[in-house]
């Protein structure tokens, strides 16, 4: 862990510590406590791919050293705000040993706090086998990869591109309430992959085309073009009873 402190969520981007920078890793993952669904945005990069998200974003790849970052943000940010966040090198191995360390995933995980989507690769997706998750494929598209998965009281998106798995989750409660957002970007910026959830369904073809998405079912609809801003207003669902609907901002990795 190489950020566990309160911050103003303003958008300020956080860089790893130098003490981070002697272990080898395979990403980032990154939280916001006690986060309230679409009203935040947390992204993070690593080796050049990023993925933003809403409380988690988790960016997983080949080992590499790769600079890993983290940025938070509010969307109704005020001065004087304060949010508790967490950042996290994955599976971290200090320099010429094969030992791994405390910054890595390790036995004390659980009592870290470290999103048990951090441990999900690209291997195991596309094996439709993540332990603790049940997955539901949504195939290729131009930009990635995509899946959906419920487990340890989540609702995610993964968007793997090539060995690189972009995630993002929100508890289920939340997500049923505000859904979940990601935005999946290579290290090129070549593909890009927004994505919405909305757990209950109501998702259709035309409340995806006034967002600018494109519907792959009730649950879950996409945009593989350049990024866009918005939001999509999902009614007729039992999000939030029945006919309010829920409406789930889209989120951009910016920077």
């Amino acid at each position: 862990m190489w950020l566990n402190k309160s911050i103003a969520p303003n958008g300020t981007t956080y860089t790893e510590t130098s003490a981070a920078g002697g272990f080898s890793r395979t990403g980032i993952s990154a939280s916001v406590a006690n986060a309230a669904g679409y009203t935040w945005a947390t992204t993070v990069w690593f080796n050049g791919y990023s993925s933003s998200g809403n409380a988690t974003a988790t960016q997983n790849g080949p080992r590499g050293w790769g600079i890993t970052k983290a940025k938070y943000t509010y969307a109704w940010y005020q001065a004087g705000d304060k949010a508790s966040v967490k950042a996290w090198l994955l599976d971290a191995k200090l320099n010429g040993t094969g030992r791994s360390s405390t910054l890595g995933l390790l036995e004390d995980d659980e009592a870290a706090g470290v999103p048990k989507v951090a441990s999900v690769t690209a291997e195991d997706l596309r094996a439709g086998a993540a332990d603790g998750f049940t997955l539901t494929s949504y195939g290729s598209t131009e930009g990635g990869e995509l899946w959906t998965g419920t487990g340890f009281g989540q609702e995610c998106i993964f968007i793997a591109q090539g060995d690189y798995v972009s995630s993002s989750c929100n508890p289920s409660d939340l997500a049923a309430e505000h859904g979940v957002a990601i935005h999946a970007l290579s290290a090129d910026g070549t593909e890009s992959v927004q994505a919405v959830l909305s757990p209950n369904g109501g998702i259709t073809e035309e409340n995806s085309a006034e967002a600018g998405l494109t519907a792959l079912s009730d649950k879950v609809a996409i945009n593989t073009a350049a990024p866009i801003a918005g939001e999509l207003e999902v009614s007729n669902t039992k999000a939030r009873g029945g006919a309010q609907g829920l409406v789930i901002p889209l989120v951009q990795v910016e920077g």
